[in-house]
């Protein structure tokens, strides 16, 4: 017997839910474990971001006796299940397993296996122990719940952060997490150094990053990544954006990206599936367009590269001071700057074709370099005078 009790953590519907679940296992003698993070976060008295719980068995057969079931959603590979309940309440649902790895890097092939055998499969002793819902009781065949105690992060398998080089950045996020230290240090030095991670995808480290950078205690997580060697900075901190100052994941990505000095962790950020477009673009014409703002002698200038240029352009420019007086001459231009219409041109008796682009773009670059105020008027008055800039412009 254990005083072990989640649901002092869990809100109503969520209690509701889960005594549901325990009495229905008990009455059919389901072998159900809560496991993980679950168990890991209620020892340290601590609120569980999810709760997952494993059996023994076919968990698709078992869900479908399940009440108040709304939706699952089903991995056949890894054998997991977000289950849905009515009452909004979701609560993910495994088959105990154990895994083989075909070579150090590759994703596991998973087997039907017991408990024992699924907390052996686990990154760290502290995520494997497991609550017995039947017999209630904690099984903790790696001294978990002491390394718990001793606020220590520890892995379980030899060879473990080969075996899966993402375990290094989970190793360092829950340390930085729960302020516990590192047992195997110098493991993950070594498997640094030896460049573990080239044995894993772009998206599978990236994955990683973004948890990092999701944390409450973000900039900590990725200081400790510069510490490791696991990333290279150009600085000591994170720079602050004076122009930008909304906190959120994908400005937390780029002030990460703008002080890196690491060429193959930059093509990660620029080369996988899990950002948005428009921010790996950003990334990837970052360099360029910084040099070209640095050039802009004008108001055109500056104004005809940043149109292009989307919010994340924008964004990463703000941590160069040398180029804020720029990105604020173009936020008030394009406040203030009305585009002429072709309308008014063709009522000048200007043909339609390629004189008409350039009269707008000649009209855009003497009003946004001496800000005069062109209407119709101004432009009925002054047509030869712009046709002759445009004139002298090709020649």
């Amino acid at each position: 017997m254990v005083d072990f009790s989640i649901t002092d953590f869990l809100n109503e519907d969520e209690k509701y839910i889960f005594n549901i679940l325990v009495k229905y296992f008990k009455r059919n003698n389901i072998r159900a474990y809560v496991v993980g993070g679950s168990v890991r976060d209620t020892l340290l008295r601590t609120p569980p971001k999810d709760v997952d719980i494993a059996v023994e068995g076919d968990v698709q057969f078992i869900i479908k006796k399940l009440p108040l079931i709304d939706k699952v959603i089903y991995h056949e590979r890894f054998k997991t299940s977000s289950v849905y309940f009515k009452n909004g309440v979701q609560f993910d649902m495994i088959t105990c397993r154990e895994e083989t790895y075909a070579k150090y890097g590759s994703l596991p092939e998973v087997y039907p296996a017991t408990i024992v055998e699924d907390l052996a499969r686990r990154d760290f002793t502290v995520n494997a122990v497991a609550y017995d819902i039947i017999n209630n009781c904690l099984i903790d065949p790696y001294n978990g719940i002491e390394h718990i105690k001793q606020k220590n992060i520890k892995k379980i398998k030899k060879d473990s952060y080969r075996e899966d080089p993402t375990r290094i950045f989970r190793a360092v996020r829950y340390s930085v997490r729960y302020g516990f230290s590192l047992e195997d240090e110098e493991e993950i030095l070594r498997c640094i150094e030896e460049n573990t991670f080239s044995s894993i995808s772009y998206d599978r480290i990236m994955k990683e990053i973004v948890l990092m950078a999701g944390e409450e205690r973000w900039k900590q997580n990725i200081y400790e990544c510069f510490r490791l060697n696991i990333m290279k900075s150009s600085e000591n901190f994170l720079i602050e954006n004076k122009l930008f100052l909304k906190d959120c994941l994908n400005i937390r990505l780029c002030s990460i990206y703008r002080i890196l000095n690491d060429s193959n962790v930059k093509n990660i950020f620029k080369n996988n599936s899990m950002l948005e477009k428009s921010l790996k673009k950003a990334f990837r014409e970052y360099d360029r367009v910084e040099i070209e703002l640095l050039k802009c002698r004008d108001n055109s200038c500056i104004f005809n590269l940043l149109d292009k240029c989307n919010v994340y352009h924008l964004i990463l420019l703000g941590y160069n001071k040398n180029l804020t007086y720029k990105l604020l001459n173009y936020m008030n231009l394009k406040y203030n700057y009305k585009e002429i219409k072709a309308k008014y041109i063709l009522e000048l008796g200007i043909e339609k074709g390629r004189l008409i682009h350039d009269i707008i773009e000649e009209v855009k670059r003497v009003r946004l370099n001496t800000f005069l105020e062109i209407d119709e008027n101004y432009l009925r008055n002054n047509i030869g005078e712009i046709l002759n800039g445009i004139e002298h412009k090709n020649t």
